[in-house]
């Protein structure tokens, strides 16, 4: 089975044993095309906001995945993975229900965690469509 990573991180697999294994990225990376939806803020019920709002994105087709190979397995992001039809498409699960592996909430007294919540692993992929 060959994995090819199309995110700009390195993805960390966990199997049901505890093995891990990282999938770095592949330097080509798979986007959903986009145009920035309406602007908001100018006028009526959102004017004076203190920043710039928009209404929803625009999205477009999905672009940067290779032509299907038999035996392998395309990563990409959820985003991605959502706007394509294809069945070697998957996305990390990173979801609540997923069992996505995370940085613990606490370090020893005194060892503030910056990363508190982080996913470092996943153990499972999600398959588009």
């Amino acid at each position: 089975m060959k994995l090819v990573n199309l995110t700009p991180h390195s993805i960390v697999l966990q199997g049901p044993d505890g093995d891990r294994i990282v999938v770095p990225p592949a330097g080509q990376l798979a986007r959903v095309a986009s145009q920035p939806g309406t602007r908001l803020d100018e006028a009526g019920d959102y004017e004076g906001a203190p920043c710039p709002l928009y209404g929803a994105p625009n999205w477009g087709a999905v672009e940067g995945l290779p032509a299907y190979e038999p035996g392998t397995i395309l990563i990409v992001s959820a985003l991605v993975a959502g706007q394509s039809r294809r069945y070697d498409v998957f996305s990390p699960g990173t979801g609540p229900n997923d069992g996505a592996i995370r940085e613990p909430d606490e370090l020893p007294v005194g060892y503030p965690n910056p990363r508190k919540g982080q996913i470092v692993a996943v153990t499972r992929l999600i398959r588009a469509g």
